[in-house]
């Protein structure tokens, strides 16, 4: 009878350590002091079977002293034999909760993880819900305070009295007084009428800021260049003036975090000018 029971329990954990061992993985270390919803899942899983397996990815991020703070699964994957590389989007149509709290604004809206010594894990899962792999990976998050603050401002140039033209709107300085480079994340000049508002809008990602930086229109990506006023369009179409108008040009600069570090604004008024008319002699 010992016998019977103790094949048994070897048939057992051979059986379990075989289901274990159907999907390798091995996910991929974040970059450091980085830890975004993306991050979670990236992954190599490796079919060891020769048949194609249905599974679902379980995911678990855990935080030193809070425990689990998020937690998601997938839909059904197809995973065939050999290796498959996972992200995102593979995971983007099941379900993620987080634990009450700032957990979901930090990765929704900040981007990064607060400071604290995290774990990912993830858990492939068969049809069944037997675990046929997992793996799991440290990822420490600290607040870096830099020995020397880079500091930035940003100036528009006016442009002369009474006018307003595509050459003019986004002649920008920016000086950066720190020895440090510094990564503007996003740079947005907007033009607002005051009566109608927001006109134009435009945006200049990731841009390097080494002492004084000189912008124009040229500069801004046209693919994000935003009007909401067809008449002011076609003007800046055609180099010409802006329709009349009281009107007011800001920059703003903004870090990765999405806070605003720099900003400038001026107004300027657009008035047709009727030249008068001159009596006959």
């Amino acid at each position: 009878m010992r016998k019977i029971f103790l094949l048994l329990t070897f048939f057992f954990f051979a059986g379990l350590s075989f289901a274990q061992d159907q999907v390798q993985v091995t996910l991929s270390q974040p970059p450091p002091n980085q830890l975004r919803a993306t991050d979670l899942w990236k992954a190599i899983l490796i079919n060891t079977t020769k048949s194609t397996l249905h599974i679902t990815l379980s995911g678990t991020l855990e935080v030193k002293g809070e425990g689990i703070v998020v937690d998601g699964k997938s839909g059904l994957i197809s995973l065939p034999p050999g290796t498959k590389m996972i992200t995102y989007n593979d995971v983007k149509t099941g379900n993620v909760n987080f634990k009450p709290g700032n957990w979901s604004e930090a990765f929704n809206h900040t981007g990064n993880a607060p400071s604290g010594d995290y774990t990912i894990c993830i858990h492939v899962k068969a049809e069944d819900g037997i675990e046929i792999g997992s793996s799991c990976i440290d990822q420490t998050i600290a607040t870096i305070i830099p020995e020397e603050s880079p500091h930035l401002t940003v100036k528009l140039i006016p442009p002369p009295p009474n006018q307003l033209k595509t050459t003019n709107l986004w002649r920008i300085v920016a000086t950066n007084s720190s020895a440090l480079g510094y990564n503007a994340f996003l740079i947005t000049v907007d033009l607002k009428e005051k009566t109608t508002g927001i006109q134009v809008e435009s945006k200049l990602r990731s841009v390097m800021i080494s002492g004084s930086k000189s912008f124009s229109f040229n500069d801004f990506n046209l693919a994000d260049l935003t009007y909401r006023n067809t008449k002011l369009q076609e003007a800046f179409g055609k180099n010409m003036n802006a329709p009349d108008g009281n009107y007011t040009i800001c920059v703003y600069v903004k870090n990765e975090k999405g806070e605003e570090v720099a900003r400038d604004c001026i107004d300027q008024t657009i008035t047709t000018i009727i030249p008068e008319e001159v009596s006959p002699h």
